[in-house]
């Protein structure tokens, strides 16, 4: 697998060794995602909670911090708005398509 600074934007790798996978991806953070199982139970599913719909309400903090959203290290982002649900800081502009079910 690819070290993480080698990794762009879409990039996705997949490795398997007899019952463990591992799988890795850029998404829109500046470090890859990296998930590994043991495969234990193939029909065990679980709900991304953000993209579920049901009680994901904005809530106002005392201090501004980055949106994980659209926040770079170019452009910088703040906010003082987290979700109630999700506990992570937003904007007002990310907030609705971050929690758009796709």
């Amino acid at each position: 697998m690819k070290t993480d600074n080698k990794y762009t934007s879409g990039d996705i790798e997949y490795a398997q060794s007899e019952d463990i996978g591992i799988m890795r991806w850029k998404d829109r953070g500046s470090k890859p995602v990296t998930l590994i199982s043991n495969m234990h139970n193939s029909s065990d599913t679980s709900t991304v909670l953000r993209k579920n719909g049901v009680d994901h309400m904005p809530k106002f903090i005392d201090k501004y911090r980055r949106c994980k959203m659209c926040s770079t290290k170019a452009k910088e982002k703040r906010s003082n708005m987290i979700c109630s649900t999700c506990e992570i800081t937003l904007c007002k502009q990310c907030f609705k398509p971050y929690h758009k079910p796709t």
